[in-house]
C-alpha cells in the first residue's frame, strides 16, 4: 500500500553480443600511463587482468609521447615492459620487468611484485629465434617453428617444466612432403593429441589453409590434414577457405567436446586482412563469420580468449591507427 504509485525499475540482465566489437578505453583517471602503440607483442589474461609483454614500433621515434616515457627511450625500438590492464576498472598498470633475451623467463602473475626470473635450462635447447608458436601439455612446453631472421624452421622442441630439460622432439630434414616448410608468425591449435599449424610464412611467402600440417605428440609424426571449404561464402576474395596469411591472431574454444579455432586478421605480403574464420577440428570445415570484421585491417596482433570463454581480446597493429 505504501509503495502504491511507485514505479519499479526493471534491470535487464547483461547478455553477450555475439560477433560484436567493443573498444575498451582505459580509465584516464586511474591510469597514470598507458603503453605506446606496438606490434609483435604477446598477451595473456586471468579472470581479472590482461597482460601485454614486449613489442616493436620503429615509429615511436617520432611519437610525441616518447620524450615522456623513459622506458621507450631505453628500449627503442623494442619494448621490454610488462603491462597490466584490469578488466573491471579499465586501468593500465605501470610496467614491471625491463629485460628481455632469448632465454626462458618466468613472471608469476598476477603478483605485481613478481619479477622476470630467468630459468636455467639444460639439454638440447632450440636455436634463438622469434615468431615461434608455443603450447603447454602434460608438464611440457612445446615450441614450434620460428626464424633466426635469416633461416626458418618448423622444428619442434619441448621443455620439461619440472626438470627444465630441453629435448628435440622433431627436426625437419626434408624427408618427405609430410614435413612442413619452415615458417614464423604462424598460429597453432591443439586438441590434446595433435598440434595444428595454421598459416605463417617467411619474408617473401605466406602459407595457406587448404592443407594444414599436423603433428601428433604421442607418435611424433607429421601429416597433412585436408580442410573443407565454406560453400556458402565463396567469393572473388576467397574460395571458401581463408586466404594465405601470416601474423594473424588465433584462439580456440572447446564447445561440446569439439575444438573450434578462430583466426582473425593477418598479412600475405600485400593485403592486410580484417576477417574472422572458424575451423571445426572434428569436421575440418571452415566457416567465414560474415557478420563480423575487425574494426581495422590488422596484423602482428595478439589475441586471447577470456577464461570464462565468452569474450576474445585483440591487441595489436593496424596501419590505420599507428
Amino acid at each position: 500500500m505504501g509503495n502504491k504509485g511507485v514505479k519499479k525499475k526493471c534491470v535487464k540482465p547483461y547478455t553477450f553480443k555475439i560477433y560484436v566489437d567493443e573498444k575498451i578505453d582505459p580509465n584516464n583517471k586511474l591510469s597514470k600511463r598507458i603503453p605506446l602503440p606496438r606490434s609483435g607483442h604477446r598477451i595473456v589474461c586471468d579472470t581479472k587482468n590482461l597482460y601485454s609483454f614486449g613489442g616493436y614500433n620503429p615509429s615511436v621515434l617520432n611519437d610525441e609521447h616518447r620524450n615522456h616515457d623513459e622506458l621507450s627511450v631505453h628500449a627503442f625500438p623494442l619494448f621490454q615492459e610488462l603491462w597490466k590492464f584490469n578488466f573491471v576498472i579499465e586501468e593500465m598498470g605501470s610496467p614491471f620487468g625491463y629485460r628481455c633475451s632469448n632465454q626462458l623467463y618466468i613472471c608469476r602473475l598476477p603478483n605485481e611484485n613478481s619479477v622476470m626470473k630467468e630459468i636455467v635450462t639444460v639439454g638440447n635447447a632450440p636455436l634463438a629465434q622469434y615468431g615461434q608458436a608455443l603450447v603447454f601439455h602434460n608438464d611440457y612446453l612445446y615450441t614450434i617453428g620460428g626464424t633466426t631472421g635469416f633461416t626458418y624452421t618448423c622444428d619442434i622442441h619441448r621443455l620439461n617444466m619440472k626438470t627444465f630439460f630441453w629435448e628435440a622432439v622433431y627436426i625437419c630434414q626434408g624427408q618427405g612432403d609430410y614435413e612442413p616448410e619452415g615458417r614464423y608468425r604462424h598460429e597453432i591449435a591443439f586438441d590434446g593429441q595433435n598440434i595444428y599449424v595454421l598459416g605463417g610464412g617467411t619474408a617473401e611467402h605466406a602459407f595457406g589453409f587448404a592443407e594444414i600440417p599436423v603433428f601428433n605428440v604421442e607418435k611424433r609424426q607429421w601429416y597433412k590434414q585436408k580442410t573443407f571449404r565454406d560453400h556458402s561464402n565463396i567469393s572473388t576474395t576467397n574460395n571458401g577457405i581463408p586466404p594465405a596469411r601470416r601474423c594473424h591472431g588465433a584462439v580456440q574454444i572447446d564447445c561440446d567436446n569439439v575444438v573450434q579455432v578462430f583466426i582473425s586478421g593477418g598479412y600475405d605480403g600485400t593485403q592486410i586482412f580484417d576477417d574472422l574464420w572458424c575451423l571445426n577440428l572434428k569436421t575440418y570445415k571452415w566457416t567465414l563469420i560474415n557478420t563480423y570484421t575487425l574494426p581495422y585491417p590488422t596484423y602482428f596482433h595478439s589475441q586471447l580468449l577470456h577464461l570464462r570463454g565468452k569474450c576474445t581480446y585483440s591487441v595489436g597493429y593496424s596501419p590505420m591507427e599507428i
